[in-house]
């Protein structure tokens, strides 16, 4: 087990034991970073301005935020979240026991997801953007289907979609989990009562 108290800046790689990144943010940059079958744990937000993550058979387990976006700092010091690279910020997965637990907030502005198989625990709020760069743009990039599940398990849970080509396969919450939905909404497949607040788009 690797531990590693501060930030961390990630260039891609293939985990080959568990790793713990304690009291500091991890930033994915560009590259490949494969879990394999270990467990990456940030004691801190996640930020993918760019690469390749593939949980395939691990899990990724995220006490704050999970931000798939670019960070730009203004000359005020203001910072402003964007989208990723050209053809950049990518998240696969495609296996069964693959798990990414994110406890704060996740938001989705990379370029491409593929969300096949696995679960998906969010404590917090989601968020789906497009993706825009220099006059192009991918509405389709959060794309979670066939048996991959998004749980949400926080007591408040507030769901965006800028684009109805970007969904939920299968969706679930617990018990006393209140959800507000705003945006472009593709019902799901249900796994459990749904409480929603807001506006609701069927497609």
């Amino acid at each position: 087990e690797l531990n590693i108290s501060g930030d961390l800046h990630l260039y891609g790689q293939g985990m080959e034991s568990d790793v713990v990144i304690k009291g500091g943010d991890v930033w994915l940059e560009e590259g490949y970073l494969e879990l394999n079958d270990h467990t990456l744990t940030v004691e801190g937000n996640l930020y993918q301005s760019g690469g390749y993550m593939y949980i395939g058979t691990g899990t990724l387990d995220v006490s704050g935020d999970y931000r798939i976006q670019k960070q730009t700092v203004d000359e005020e010091g203001e910072i402003h979240w964007t989208s990723t690279g050209w053809n950049n910020g990518y998240l696969y997965m495609q296996d069964e026991a693959g798990k990414v637990i994110v406890g704060g907030d996740f938001v989705m502005q990379g370029y491409y997801s593929d969300l096949s198989a696995g679960t998906m625990e969010l404590y917090g709020d989601f968020e789906q953007k497009t993706w825009r760069r220099d006059g192009s743009s991918v509405t389709g990039n959060f794309w979670s289907h066939d048996d991959h599940m998004v749980v949400f398990k926080g007591k408040e849970a507030a769901i965006s979609f800028e684009s109805s080509e970007s969904y939920f396969g299968n969706m679930e919450t617990a018990e006393d989990t209140v959800v507000t939905i705003t945006g472009q909404f593709k019902l799901p497949v249900l796994k459990s009562e749904l409480n929603i607040s807001g506006d609701l788009h069927l497609y």
